[in-house]
């Protein structure tokens, strides 16, 4: 069926199984009766299992997967055929394998960004392959010659490419294209820290959060190490769940001064400054004015009463004599009932001013302000 010999084999069941049921007598990979070295893990909340060979497999091979009623459900029942029978002999499913394909990177491997990443394809010898071409998101590669056909490669960024598809195609020596092989890999971001800078009190412990962009469908193991272990402790052994996106990892403050902590997985490296220094209490002050409000009055020249819907003219006396400043100066204003009332105005000698005001919505009298020019 030309399988890529770069895959992987997965079985799904109906529902979860029980781990300790699953090992490489229960679940058999072989060619020609001789078992295939690989490693099982399993997936989808324990619906699947996946079997990755430790080497790409044979070309032009057939591949035999047997199950057996050794794997049983969280209950302990055993598996059962299509027709609900208890198995009386494994569950076997074969296939042939192609005669060219892409080892590296493996089918289903996520590709971290910025890193180089072994790009490798492999053919049957009757092929004749002399030369393979790489093409990475259509853009061509240098031509590279075997048997081990393969070359360097720098992942791009997530941002700029979520995803990558690459194309290997095999020539024989008359330069004729003879075999071709494609996968497609998702670029993720690498282990990253949320701090780059962590704070530890001596003797005490602070929190380092690490994290990934994206959930790893496996846990994923981290190694932590510190340029000067005598500054910190760090935990024995760090795992990040499968399906979550960050893990805590406690450091510990052991003596004063700096160091740097390198957190290694396959998803990458990243590094954190850790600063260790003695907890001192301080209090801090920080002066504030009261909360409250504020009401700032409107500057005024006086006041002008006038009948709603009526009309009144100010007449200021001016300087006799232009003056070098501006002055205050004050008007008379004679109001209804004879009443007078006094307003200070600021103006310049050889300037008249008057003031109309027909606004209908004074009650009364009716109040109307002059702003007084500073």
């Amino acid at each position: 069926m030309d399988v890529p010999v770069g895959g992987f084999i997965q079985v799904a069941f109906t529902e979860p199984i029980d781990p300790a049921t699953v090992s490489s007598t229960s679940l058999r990979v072989s060619k020609d009766g001789t078992t295939l070295d690989g490693a099982l893990t399993l997936q989808n909340g324990n619906r699947e299992i996946r079997f990755t060979p430790a080497q790409p497999l044979p070309f032009g091979a057939v591949i035999v997967t047997q199950i057996t009623s050794a794997i049983t459900d969280a209950s302990g029942n055993a598996l059962v055929d299509a027709d609900g029978n208890p198995l009386q002999a494994p569950l076997t499913f074969t296939f042939m394998t192609s005669t060219f394909g892409i080892t590296s990177p493996a089918r289903g491997q996520d590709l971290v960004e910025n890193r180089q990443v072994t790009l490798q394809a492999q053919g049957s010898a009757s092929l004749g392959i002399v030369t393979v071409t790489f093409e990475v998101n259509g853009l061509p590669l240098p031509a590279v010659s075997g048997p081990s056909f393969s070359t360097l490669f720098t992942v791009p960024s997530a941002s700029s490419a979520p995803a990558v598809t690459i194309v290997a195609v095999g020539r024989n020596g008359g330069n004729v294209e003879v075999a071709r092989d494609e996968l497609t890999a998702n670029v993720v971001v690498g282990l990253v820290t949320r701090q780059t800078l962590l704070g530890v009190p001596l003797g005490g412990v602070a929190n380092l959060r690490v994290g990934l962009s994206s959930p790893a469908s496996v846990d994923l193991p981290i190694a932590l190490t510190a340029g000067d272990g005598s500054i910190v402790t760090l935990p024995a052994s760090v795992v990040l769940p499968a399906g979550q996106l960050e893990v805590t990892v406690p450091i510990g403050g052991a003596a004063v001064g700096n160091t740097t902590i390198t957190l290694s997985s396959t998803r990458g490296i990243a590094t954190v400054v850790a600063s260790v220094s003695p907890l001192i209490a301080k209090t801090v002050s920080i002066p504030s004015p009261a909360a409250g409000v504020l009401v700032q009055t409107v500057p005024l020249v006086g006041r002008v009463f006038a009948a709603p819907g009526g009309q009144r003219t100010l007449t200021l006396q001016l300087f006799e004599r232009p003056c070098d400043g501006r002055h205050d100066r004050l008007g008379d204003q004679q109001q209804p009932g004879g009443r007078a009332r006094r307003c200070a105005g600021d103006h310049r000698a050889g300037q008249s001013a008057w003031y109309r005001d027909d606004h209908h919505r004074h009650r009364r009298y009716g109040d109307a302000y002059v702003p007084r020019r500073r």
